[in-house]
């Protein structure tokens, strides 16, 4: 009997462990969310008239992006959103 409650009170621990580690994912893919968006908003009204230059800006930007969300995905993607 002692056994079935202290493996009960273990599942409950990770269960917890777990709900929490899902919260601060949820927090952290939202705070990302939240700065690609600032960054849209910030930029999307710029007009760049040489496509060179424009194609090389979007490129640059495409870049960062894709950098932080790889690491984001590194970091956190084995993890379950709830």
């Amino acid at each position: 009997m002692q056994h079935s409650s202290m493996t009960n009170k273990l599942f409950l621990v990770a269960s917890l462990l777990t709900a929490a580690r899902s919260l601060q994912l949820k927090s952290r893919f939202g705070g990302f969310a939240d700065g690609i968006e600032k960054i849209h908003e910030k930029h999307s009204h710029l007009s760049v008239p040489s496509l060179e230059l424009r194609e090389s800006l979007i490129k640059e930007g495409l870049d960062i992006v894709k950098e932080r969300y790889e690491y984001f995905w590194r970091e956190y993607g084995d993890i379950q959103f709830r």
